[in-house]
């Protein structure tokens, strides 16, 4: 039997008819106004007809075979496609920090959840206009919350991540202009392991709120991991301007101006050399007024990865202070890497990474400090579910902390989660 909603949308597909051909009749509309009618009839008959297969399918007793083909977001020009997008990555965080151990409630830092909307127009098959909105969900990130903060929220529920718009040609290159990743962002984060989700060379994404205790005084200290391992991975995202070249065998040259009056250059690579993948990135960056601490940074990464799924990946950088007789501070970080088809729903990925941080500079109170040089090893798995979006990982780091000052009981962090994307 039929539901009384689909009675009533074929009861109304008639009405609609034969109104139609009452009007005409009785006011004898020239033929153009009658084509014309006749035109926007059928484009109302043939909604109709989809609303109506619609109400069948979701009234029928399969509904659990039913699928949309129809998008769920729509464009206001028509010129235009719009994809939705994101992911959620939540986490446990166990950690013991030399006296005391508990387990956190995280969402990864190191690849946040967040949903976008990004939109495109194009104009030719050189030409295309598109648009970035992108916003990230702060719910406990594992680069915040700490032994005194276990519910650590930041000062809003939301990060802005993308405000952008851009013009691409394939001969001119790209202009950008908004809120987005400046031309120095990421360049000491290329990695072809695949499993950044566990680690990378920023070690502090995965448990950066947690404070050292100090073995001496026999208690914490205002000392967290974020102040020591800072991978100095350029200007991040800010308000800028960007230009980024078109690719020349491969390599490409970008620079970007942001709103403080800081800027940056980077160059990039992608591409093959002897059968082996190869990314590379360099970067100069100078802060200006978006920094309180940094003069001048100088970055860089290279990965590698193989034909028989080994993988290297390096990273450093440099940063000189504002600060007069302060050290420059100094970064390395090496990760070798492994993955393969060990199960046939998806990739398998192993690696094992080290790093050392050196005399990073933060300001508390308005007092610069450099606390001394951190090392760091980890090892991560990172299960692929390729069919269903998904990945499964789990990550260790041994964090020490050497300082002249004081005596620090090393922090040992274990995440483990999943991420799903849409």
């Amino acid at each position: 039997m039929k539901s009384r909603m689909q009675k009533l949308s074929y009861v109304f597909v008639i009405a609609v008819f034969a109104l139609s051909a009452i009007v005409g009749t009785a006011y004898g509309a020239p033929e153009k106004e009658l084509l014309e009618m006749q035109t926007q009839l059928a484009d109302q008959a043939k909604a109709l007809e989809e609303m109506r297969a619609t109400i069948d399918a979701l009234t029928s007793d399969k509904e659990s075979e039913v699928s949309f083909r129809s998008p769920f977001v729509f464009s206001g020009n028509k010129a235009s496609s719009v994809v939705l997008y994101g992911h959620v990555n939540r986490a446990l965080l166990a950690a013991d920090d030399g006296n005391d151990s508990d387990v956190y409630q995280v969402d990864n830092s190191a690849s946040q959840s967040r949903f976008g909307i990004r939109g495109t127009i194009k104009v030719s098959d050189d030409l295309m206009f598109g648009t970035l909105l992108e916003a990230g969900l702060n719910v406990n990130p594992s680069d915040s919350v700490s032994q005194e903060n276990p519910r650590d929220n930041g000062d809003s529920n939301f990060t802005r991540r993308h405000v952008d718009l851009y013009v691409k040609h394939k001969g001119w290159g790209t202009f950008s202009m908004g809120h987005g990743s400046t031309a120095s962002d990421d360049t000491t984060s290329l990695d072809l392991s695949g499993t950044y989700l566990a680690g990378a060379s920023a070690v502090s994404d995965y448990a950066g709120g947690l404070i050292f205790y100090d073995k001496n005084l026999n208690s914490l200290t205002g000392v967290n991991i974020s102040k020591i391992y800072n991978s100095m991975d350029g200007l991040g995202r800010d308000a800028r301007v960007r230009y980024d070249s078109p690719s020349f065998g491969g390599a490409m040259i970008s620079g970007s101006w942001v709103a403080d009056g800081g800027g940056d250059v980077a160059v990039r690579y992608d591409g093959e050399l002897a059968d082996i993948q190869v990314v590379g990135a360099i970067a100069y960056a100078r802060p200006s007024d978006t920094s309180d601490t940094v003069k001048n940074l100088y970055d860089g990464s290279v990965a590698l990865l193989f034909d028989s799924g080994f993988n290297l990946a390096f990273a450093s950088g440099l940063q000189e202070y504002k600060q007069d007789r302060a050290d420059d501070g100094t970064f390395y970080y090496l990760k070798l890497g492994y993955k393969a088809m060990m199960a046939s729903f998806g990739e398998t990925r192993f690696s094992v990474d080290f790093g050392q941080y050196d005399d990073n500079l933060t300001i508390s109170n308005g007092v610069a400090r450099q606390y001394g040089k951190g090392d760091v090893i980890g090892a991560q798995v990172v299960q692929d579910i390729k069919d269903f979006g998904t990945e499964l990982y789990a990550g260790y780091y041994f964090y020490d902390l050497d300082a002249d000052i004081s005596s620090y009981e090393s922090i040992h962090a274990l995440i483990t989660g999943l991420r799903i994307k849409f």
